[in-house]
Order: C-alpha cells, then sequence, then structure tokens
C-alpha cells in the first residue's frame, strides 16, 4: 500500500484518495505491531516463568494490556 501512495502522489491523484490509501497503510502497520508486540510478550512472560519471577510476567502482561488499550 505504501508504493501506492508513492504512485498516487506522483500521479496527482486526488488529495482525499491518497489520505485514504494512508489510512489504509497506517492500519496494516498497527496490525503489524500488535502481532510484533503479542509475540515478543509471550517469549518474554514465558522466559520469566521459567525463571521463577511470575510478578516480572505479571508486569509485562500489565504493560501490553496497556500499550493495547490505546489503540
Amino acid at each position: 500500500h505504501l508504493k501506492s501512495v508513492e504512485r498516487m502522489s506522483e500521479a496527482d491523484e486526488p488529495l482525499s484518495a491518497v489520505l485514504l490509501q494512508l489510512r489504509a497503510v497506517e492500519k496494516e502497520i498497527a496490525a503489524i505491531e500488535k502481532i510484533l508486540l503479542r509475540h515478543r510478550a509471550t517469549t518474554a512472560v514465558a522466559e520469566l516463568m521459567q525463571k521463577g519471577d511470575p510478578a516480572a510476567a505479571d508486569e509485562v502482561l500489565s504493560c501490553v494490556d496497556e500499550a493495547l488499550k490505546r489503540d
């Protein structure tokens, strides 16, 4: 989608169409961020639980919950 925005801009497409395409790019990035965050958090929590640190694991989960609520 990002290349589409570039092509649309170069082709002098209407601003509303370019902005709509930019919003689609933003949504894709946000979805990828969530996937990465969940994956990293899952890995971190598993490692902390193996180390016997459930309090730190809970802290990670709380931080992830807060980050996901902002969306």
